[in-house]
This record gives C-alpha cells, sequence and structure tokens, in this order.
C-alpha cells in the first residue's frame, strides 16, 4: 500500500489484506498515524470499512493526536459516518466540518465530514421508520 499500487490491483490488494485482517488491520492503523500517500489512505478507508470492525475509538484518536494532513483527516472521517457507536463522533465531524469550512474555502475536505453526517442520519431515519414498522 505504501507503494502506491496500480489501481488494477487494488481490489486484488484489499482481498488479500482482508483475508489477514488480525494481523494488517492494527498495521494499517499504526500508519494511518502520519501521512503517506493518498493513495494509501483511500485504500486504508476502504480496508477498514470493508473489515466492519467497528474502530471509532483509533480513528478519533488518530485524528485528534496524530494526523495533521487535512486531506487525511477529511478521508478518515469518511469512516465515522459508517459505525454504529458514535457517541463521540458526531461533535468531531461538526467541528471538522465547520473547520475545513472555514480554513479550506476552496477545498473540498468538509464534504467527507458532511457525507458522514448524512450517512448517520439516514441510518437514523431507517431505524426509525423500521422501529414504526414492528
Amino acid at each position: 500500500m505504501k507503494n502506491d499500487p496500480d489501481v488494477v490491483n487494488h481490489t486484488i490488494l484489499v482481498k488479500k489484506i482482508l483475508g489477514l485482517q488480525d494481523e494488517t488491520i492494527p498495521l494499517i492503523l499504526n500508519e494511518l498515524k502520519r501521512w503517506q500517500t493518498k493513495t494509501f489512505f483511500e485504500l486504508a478507508v476502504r480496508i477498514l470499512d470493508q473489515a466492519k470492525v467497528d474502530l471509532e475509538e483509533e480513528i478519533i484518536d488518530i485524528i485528534l493526536n496524530y494526523q495533521r494532513n487535512a486531506y487525511a483527516v477529511s478521508i478518515l472521517s469518511l469512516l465515522l459516518g459508517f459505525y454504529k457507536e458514535r457517541n463521540k463522533s458526531v461533535a468531531l465531524l461538526w467541528n471538522l466540518l465547520h473547520y475545513f469550512r472555514e480554513y479550506y474555502p476552496g477545498k473540498s475536505y468538509a464534504d467527507s465530514p458532511l457525507f458522514a453526517l448524512k450517512e448517520m442520519r439516514a441510518r437514523d431515519r431507517e431505524a426509525a421508520a423500521n422501529q414504526k414498522q414492528n
């Protein structure tokens, strides 16, 4: 992942990494603490999402304590919208949304926290609709 694999190989790489996720997820989380390449971050988010493991605490820790690259933080914030337990995520996502809009007005960094918040809201609506049906 660090060597910018060709996009043709991404699907194969993701499958192999997910096949060994008990060993690879901790390694990926550790590497996310410092800047890699855009490709690395995009693949990492794809893998962590497909791993179906709730890593809310770990992602928040990386965002708050390690990662200072705006692109990386933006990409990582996407993951927070897909976790079921999100007690700490909502406030952080709102803060990131406003931060990116203020300090990076010409960039699309604010889109990721916004999409994450929209995903959370959609799941809340779906859950409420399911409760009404039952």
